[in-house]
Formats: C-alpha cells, structure tokens, sequence
C-alpha cells in the first residue's frame, strides 16, 4: 500500500479532478477519499440558476465521491431561498442519499443574520445542529476537513481552533483545509485580487497553516479558473 502524503494526495487530485481519470495509474489501488470541490456559485431566485452546479453534481455522482465541498459564496446575496436552490440540485442528482457536505460560507453569504446563516449550515445544507457559523472540523473515510467561514467575529481564532484539533491535524497524513479568500501570495502569486489580506480583521491562513506541512488548501472568491496552472501553489503548505 502506498504511503500517502501531501504531494500524492495533490497529484491525484489534480489527475481525478482536472483530467477526469478514475483511478490514477500510480496509485496501484482504487482512490481511498474521493470529494467534490466547486466555490463561487452565486446562486440568485431573482438572476442565476444551479444549471452549472448541477453539472458538476452529475459528474461528481459518476465518479463516486464520498463528499462535497463548497468554499463559500452559494448565494449571490446571502439568502435561503437562494442556497435551498444548490440542495434541491444535490437532491435531483442524488436523490436523499446525498454526500457528506462540507460548506462554509463566504462574503455574499454573510449578508444573512446569524440566525440565516446556521440555518443554511445546520439545516439547509445538513451539516448538524452543532455546526458553527465560524468553523467546522469533521472527517471522512478517517481524513481531517477543516473549514473557516467568512469572518464577522475577530475575536474568534482560527489558528486556536486548528490547536485545539492538533491530535487529529499533526504528522504526515493530509487533511483538508477550505476557507473563502486565497491564502495570501500562494496561487495566482501576491498580486491576484482576493486574498485574505484584503479582509480586514482575519487571521492569516498563510502564516497559521505553515506549521502544517500535510494541509491542502482549497479557497475561491478571485473566480480564477482552476484550469489555469497557477490555482495550485506548493510552498510551506
């Protein structure tokens, strides 16, 4: 069995993502932790459908993932009405037997109350009734997924979080970590519009993730396409 660790968990996520194979050559088994990734939806019942979600949704369905991520951003302007149109998407594709799902919330999706916003987590989305607003930590198939919404609260520390997860998160097994804003000067270089450090008041994943050499980092909000080499940065983490 192969050992798995940051840099192969990335190669075969680019291969299963990006190129559409099954099952990457190098590997020599069936993928252990297969999940879907998408951001930026920008749901509207006034403008924009789930037409494009729900393609994804049916190619995530052949492929077989055991989860699905959502990186912030689900509505245009923060409303459940908006959100419920990519979980009745979720259903047509997946009928009740849905994925896990691992959503955080981003910008747009911060323009509800508190209030909205963990319904559209806890219920909507059918995170659980402990599912915060802030974060969330939560495993499948024995692999770590850690996620940090759009921040309102300053008080709140992500990097404490982490810590406090620290048994789970340390060593060489990788595990996944989302938030909205590109982790500053990682992809798309130190340039790209978008990044955490435009966000007044957050705690920088660039710096609290460099001592977790195994995280893999997902993140959105720039619209940057994913097909453009320079989404996918290697460095500290």
């Amino acid at each position: 069995m192969m050992k798995l660790e940051r840099r192969s968990f990335i190669a075969g996520l680019s291969a299963c993502g990006f190129a559409g194979c099954r099952t990457p050559w190098w590997f020599g088994e069936a993928p252990r932790l297969k999940f879907g990734v998408c951001s930026d939806l920008h749901l509207s019942t006034a403008y924009r459908g789930a037409q494009f979600f729900e393609r994804a949704l049916w190619w995530w369905k052949r492929e077989g993932v055991d989860a699905i991520v959502i990186a912030g951003d689900i509505a245009d302007c923060g409303d459940v009405d908006s959100c419920r149109m990519a979980t009745n998407a979720i259903t047509r594709v997946f009928g009740g037997n849905w994925p896990k799902m691992m959503v955080i919330l981003g910008n747009h999706d911060k323009l509800g109350d508190v209030g909205v916003r963990r319904d559209v987590l806890r219920n909507v989305f059918r995170m659980g009734d402990e599912t915060d607003e802030k974060a969330f930590f939560t495993k499948v198939k024995g692999y770590s997924f850690v996620g940090r919404s759009w921040p309102r609260d300053t008080s709140f520390s992500m990097a404490a979080f982490l810590e406090s997860h620290a048994a789970a998160l340390k060593g060489p097994k990788p595990f996944v970590f989302v938030q909205h804003p590109h982790p500053t000067g990682t992809c798309h270089g130190p340039y790209v519009w978008g990044q955490e450090s435009e966000t007044a008041g957050m705690e920088q994943a660039a710096d609290f993730l460099k001592v977790y050499p195994n995280a893999v980092a997902f993140s959105g909000h720039s619209h940057y396409p994913l097909t453009d080499e320079r989404s996918i940065w290697q460095g500290a983490f």
